[in-house]
């Protein structure tokens, strides 16, 4: 449409030949250029808003979905629906035909499936908080003097693995739903893994559910791989302190060095603290319900892992039909995950996404992304203009709702014994552990 429009415009072409030659109908140039806006085409489904109202719902949505509350395509349509209502077109109904021409007309917008995101989360990340953070971090790493060694930083996390993995796309007869073969709800396993800003690993350690350890549970693994057992398949205070004690202490002989984790009630006991103390390892709680952006190995490490062994089990049931993974068979898939998704490059992202190495407070911003860019159009008459003002404050009035019940305090679970400030701090310092050891007598 462009290069027939130049044709007729600037290389005085008839519009009857531009249009054979371009492929285009001879009534739709003739009718883009008398437009004003000439050759401003809107791809796709019938057209009932002008860009610029367009503009402004697309802007709606992506301000939305950023706080945790976008739009399905009916909400989508229902809003239509209320643009149609502001701008005098009632006797119009937006369908899902108007949606999907809509998406067309914004390549930056498309349907995706949000993660999930506690309201407890949601509400403790803040610019000030992660603003007091980084101030308390940096006055460690500088204080010890490890801001720009990479080797000297460490994140620890743990997480759980389930059995019942999720099946992955398969190709069946069209318009069949054909079932595919699962583990079934098992015991929970943990593993506990650790990882330097510099891309290094350490052995994991992995915690079954059960009273004994057999053989079988121990056998093909990464070599150094420890293994432990709990009532539930859960770590504890007991389990995490031997994992800090006899193993992660063992493998991470650097000193000083610096270990950042969140703050769950098993990894804060005052003999880690001292373990840590004599050791000279500088234990840094995250701040809490912050792992989601915070945690290196949260961020970027154990998403591939969980993806690599949900791939390794239905290999595994694919290849063994007719059977289930036993304890022993699970060493082997941790193992192969562990080392096929926690590499060099994966490790060191997730530190440099959460802003720790390098050190760069900004990385993990908790500012809207950036919106559409708004093209103001010209020659527009005052009834449109008046249409894009209601437009508008149709928005801004659902956006304020918003703000104003969000800016409120909802009910939250009890409030437990607070060993951390909201903004993290290292344990490990006199005037904390000294705090501790009296909260904890």
């Amino acid at each position: 449409m462009k290069e027939a429009y130049d044709d007729v415009k600037t290389k005085h072409h008839q519009i009857r030949s531009a249009a054979k030659i371009h492929n285009i109908p001879e009534s739709t140039l003739r009718y883009r250029l008398k437009h004003p806006e000439g050759t401003d085409v809107k791809k796709g489904g019938p057209i009932i808003f002008t860009r610029k109202q367009e503009e402004l719902l697309a802007d709606h949505c992506i301000g939305m979905a950023h706080l945790g509350y976008g739009f399905t395509r009916w909400q989508i349509i229902e809003m239509a629906k209320n643009m149609c209502e502001v701008v005098g077109k009632e006797n119009i109904e937006p369908s899902k035909h108007w949606f999907y021409g809509f998406l067309g007309r914004f390549p930056e917008l498309s349907m995706v499936k949000p993660k999930k995101k506690e309201v407890a989360r949601d509400k403790a990340v803040t610019s000030d908080m992660l603003c007091t953070y980084f101030a308390e971090l940096k006055l460690i790493l500088d204080k010890y003097q490890i801001m720009n060694k990479a080797e000297q930083i460490w994140n620890v996390d743990e997480s759980g693995i389930s059995l019942d993995h999720t099946p992955p796309k398969v190709l069946a007869r069209a318009g069949t739903n054909p079932y595919a073969v699962t583990q079934g709800e098992s015991a929970n396993t943990t593993l506990i893994a650790a990882g330097s800003a510099i891309g290094e690993t350490i052995p994991p350690y992995i915690i079954f559910k059960g009273e004994r350890l057999s053989k079988e549970m121990r056998s093909s693994g990464i070599q150094g791989t420890k293994y432990r057992v709990s009532p539930t398949g859960w770590s504890n205070s007991v389990l995490f302190f031997y994992f800090f004690k006899n193993h992660f202490l063992k493998h991470v002989t650097i000193r000083p060095c610096i270990l950042l984790y969140d703050g769950h009630s098993t990894h804060i006991n005052i003999d880690v603290i001292e373990a840590a103390r004599e050791e000279d390892v500088h234990l840094f709680v995250l701040p809490p319900h912050s792992s989601h952006c915070l945690q290196p190995l949260d961020v970027a490490g154990f998403s591939p892992p969980k993806c690599s062994l949900n791939a390794q089990i239905h290999k595994f049931l694919h290849s063994n039909p007719n059977s289930i993974i036993t304890p022993k068979d699970l060493p082997s898939l941790i193992s192969t995950a562990y080392k096929s998704a926690l590499t060099v490059s994966t490790i060191m992202s997730g530190f440099r996404k959460t802003g720790i190495f390098p050190f760069n407070p900004s990385a993990p911003s908790v500012e809207p992304p950036v919106i559409t860019k708004q093209t103001e159009s010209k020659n527009i008459n005052r009834t449109e203009r008046q249409d894009n003002r209601n437009v508008k404050i149709l928005f801004q009035e659902k956006s304020s709702e918003y703000s104003t019940r969000l800016s409120e305090k909802g009910e939250t679970k009890k409030k437990r014994k607070a060993f951390v400030p909201p903004y993290g701090c290292a344990i490990t310092e006199d005037e904390s552990y000294q705090n501790k050891k009296e909260m904890w007598k």
